[in-house]
């Protein structure tokens, strides 16, 4: 199987994204057309001339959406503002105001409108489409579900689209965009850094494209093309996927939005679905991720076939939770390819999960933030139970962790603090239980292991928590794991 170089590869998007912009040959006449459509990544619009006055009104699923009443300028070409005739509420989702202007713009093919404010920032963008609405969500979904660098100025962006987008990204998409298009920029890329940087003024409760949309997947295919920022995608009842049929096959990947990368490629500042190569296979990666939830269903997993691969690979990801979930591979791995991969995220949360080996380990986790495991099970994972460094805030609560083998089992290095573990049950695990160079907590929690090879005792926070050396003891069943119905907090 071929692999595309990384410059390839955003060739090919660059010129699908032509595609989606809608080129044509540029016309004489500046004035919106009668019954065109318009679509700002949120909403579809239909534009209704009557003359020197356009409404374009628009809806979305779930219903209607902002109406606006443009007033034509005479003598001025492309040129329009917004007259008392609008509703306020609207408009201030819009981030402008009555009297503002909007421009009807049509250069180097490209035909959209320009919405600035009083104070002339621009604030939105409506790409005119020939498209049915579900078509531009499908190509809006694509699009953001390419890596970002290769957007930048092919690709006219909206303000649900920079929404996904921390401001610490978008700082570095400016920089980045400034660079490659120079002190002339096209039309898309001077758009785009014009609106990027009003971006960063926006307060971030009043920022949009933060809304969540639930996806009910029933394939692999299905599956990687609802990924994204702002997203739940809940696997239909029974679905088992196995992620290598999707991320080995580069038409799938194509489709989907998914980069192929060799082995340890440096991503740098990219955003988007990778397919990294591996030693036996490939591996999926998320990176630059926000607000995203994946959900089983009754009966749910997902596992992969390489030994050397994470079931899922979790980079630069903000606001995840993964829940109901069997996770694990289809044979056993060494050296390399845990269960569940994190570095450099925040806020992770793993509900009512099975993390099976093997995995390596059942987490690993590398300079992240505040990850909460909870009513989760990770067993007969080949190297040990979770391998974390340089984190500040991990925890477990109501989790049992058994079978597994043979290394350090729980490993925490200097780097790491606030680490706690509460009403968990170890058993049945073969090797080293706690390797810790930092204060770690266990309250009311159940040790069944060998107390030989115990390990770090004195980093040992403990509190009403019971010890033995019941080597084989198989904990009874309780009310954690997928499908439990368990709490979680």
């Amino acid at each position: 199987m071929r692999t595309r170089t990384l410059s390839g590869r955003a060739l090919s998007l660059a010129a699908l994204v032509l595609c989606f912009l809608c080129l044509s040959p540029t016309a004489s006449a500046q004035s919106i057309p009668n019954g065109s459509h318009w679509f700002d990544g949120s909403y579809y619009y239909t534009a209704a001339v009557e003359g020197n006055l356009t409404s374009l009104t628009s809806f979305n699923y779930q219903g209607d959406g902002p109406s606006l009443t443009l007033k034509k300028v005479a003598d001025e070409p492309g040129s329009y503002i917004l007259t008392m005739s609008n509703d306020p509420e609207p408009l201030t989702l819009l981030r402008t105001e009555i009297g503002s202007r909007v421009k009807y713009i049509r250069e180097d093919g490209m035909k959209f409108l320009a919405i600035y404010n009083e104070a002339g920032q621009l604030v939105g963008t409506l790409t005119q489409t020939p498209d049915k609405m579900e078509d531009c969500y499908s190509q809006e979904d694509w699009a953001e579900a390419q890596p970002v660098d290769d957007m930048l100025d092919s690709f006219l962006m909206n303000t649900k689209y920079l929404g996904k987008f921390p401001k610490e990204t978008i700082q570095q998409m400016i920089k980045e965009l400034a660079a490659i298009s120079g002190k002339k920029p096209g039309i898309i890329a001077a758009t785009n850094l014009a609106l990027m940087r009003t971006e960063l003024t926006v307060d971030e409760a009043k920022r949009v494209g933060n809304e969540v949309r639930e996806i009910l997947v029933r394939n692999e295919q299905e599956f990687l093309q609802s990924l994204g920022s702002y997203r739940k995608i809940v696997l239909a009842d029974g679905l088992h996927l196995n992620l290598s049929l999707a991320i080995e096959n580069e038409g799938i990947c194509n489709k989907a939005g998914i980069l192929m990368v060799e082995e340890y490629a440096d991503l740098g500042e990219r955003i988007g679905l990778f397919s990294e190569e591996v030693f036996d296979g490939r591996q999926l990666v998320l990176k630059g991720f926000s607000k995203l939830s994946i959900v089983g269903g009754t009966d749910c997993s997902i596992i992969v076939e390489p030994r050397y691969s994470f079931i899922l690979r979790l980079v630069d990801c903000h606001d995840v939770t993964l829940d109901n979930l069997t996770l694990g591979h289809s044979e056993g791995g060494y050296c390399e390819g845990g269960v569940v991969g994190l570095e450099k995220c925040s806020d992770v949360n793993i509900y009512r999960c099975d993390m099976y080996g093997c995995g390596t380990y059942g987490i690993e986790a590398l300079h992240c933030d505040n990850v909460y495991v909870s009513a989760s099970i990770i067993r007969d994972c080949s190297y040990g139970i979770l391998q974390i460094r340089g984190c500040n805030g991990f925890s477990c609560e109501n989790c049992d962790f058994y079978r597994n083998r043979e290394f350090d089992l729980v490993s925490f290095n200097s780097g790491c603090s606030d680490i706690s573990f509460y009403r968990c049950r170890f058993s049945q695990n073969t090797g080293v239980l706690f390797d810790l160079d930092t204060t770690v907590r266990l309250s009311d929690c159940e040790v069944h292991h060998d107390l030989s090879t115990i390990g770090s005792m004195m980093e040992i926070s403990d509190t009403n928590t019971t010890w033995d050396s019941k080597t084989n003891y198989a904990l009874p069943s309780r009310q954690i794991g997928p499908d439990s119905g368990a709490e979680v907090y």
